[in-house]
């Protein structure tokens, strides 16, 4: 949904927050435009709830809301806020003719899958991870960020949140799993956590390339298998990492579990990574 973004620092402290401001008329406008089956006040509340139920977590790699209010023109979710995106991480690393080195990708790579481990426990897809949602603390550790397309979904005894299915075709194209962009995706529908998976592997990849994603099409079943990923990525190991995950239909594509076995992560103390949160950092 559109929204801004201001920086500030509170009133009482040295602290800078994030205040994503939404303003009630083009939300209005907005949400009557795309023909939305939900008013903007719904979608809001859905975007709210899903930030507190995050925040209650106390997860150390998904972002926190502080607080949310209204007044008569906009709406105001108060965030922690974070010096940098992974994507102007990518750019300064380019634009300095460099690339992140193998350590710090695996290093990014562990922690954005145990956010998305962390937000999947809570029933929570978030459908729109990229490098602009993807944050870096003063302390180089990664958080998730923008919650507005993500979607709850009630626990079901008799389907398991990995194969939850959605209608509704939603993401950033760059970004989006191919099983999205089938023609049919209304009827048909798609995995929600296997495209969250998609998504992860696509940030990976970037990361690895430091230039923009080799989805030569911007539509079509085949646009996740249009390259070799043994000649793109250099290091076998690698290669073999993204596209098990990038390569694979949505049924067959490997879950959390799965990945964190991969050699790729071979080095990784998958308990460090998961340790829980220190407090001291996440207090205002």
């Amino acid at each position: 949904m559109c929204a801004k973004v201001v920086v500030q620092k509170q009133p009482m402290t040295t602290e800078m927050v994030a205040i994503k401001v939404f303003h009630k008329r083009q939300l209005a406008y907005y949400t009557l435009s795309k023909k939305a089956k939900s008013t903007f006040a719904e979608c809001l509340a859905r975007e709210r709830d899903t930030l507190v139920a995050i925040t209650e977590s106390r997860s150390r790699y998904l972002t926190p809301l502080f607080e949310a209010f209204q007044d008569k023109h906009n709406v105001y979710f108060v965030l922690k806020a974070y010096p940098l995106s992974l994507s102007d991480l990518i750019s300064l690393m380019r634009d300095l003719g460099k690339r992140l080195t193998p350590g710090a990708i695996k290093f990014y790579a562990s922690e954005l899958l145990v956010a998305i481990e962390q937000l999947h426990s809570l029933n929570i897809a978030h459908r729109d991870i990229k490098p602009d949602n993807i944050l870096i603390s003063s302390n180089g550790h990664l958080a998730l960020a923008d919650f507005g397309l993500s979607v709850r979904i009630p626990p079901d005894d008799q389907r398991p949140f990995t194969k939850q299915i959605r209608y509704d075709a939603v993401g950033t194209p760059a970004y989006c799993a191919p099983e999205l962009w089938r023609a049919d995706v209304s009827k048909k529908g798609y995995l929600v956590a296997a495209s969250d998976i998609w998504m992860y592997g696509a940030v990976v990849l970037q990361m690895w390339l430091s230039k923009r994603l080799p989805f030569f099409s911007p539509e079509g079943e085949d646009r996740g298998v249009m390259f070799d990923m043994y000649q793109l990525v250099e290091d076998p190991v690698v290669a073999d990492f993204l596209s098990s995950i990038v390569h694979a239909p949505e049924d067959l594509r490997p879950y959390i579990p799965t990945i964190k076995a991969h050699k790729f992560f071979a080095t990784i103390n998958w308990r460090s990574v998961c340790s829980s949160f220190d407090d001291q950092e996440r207090s205002r």
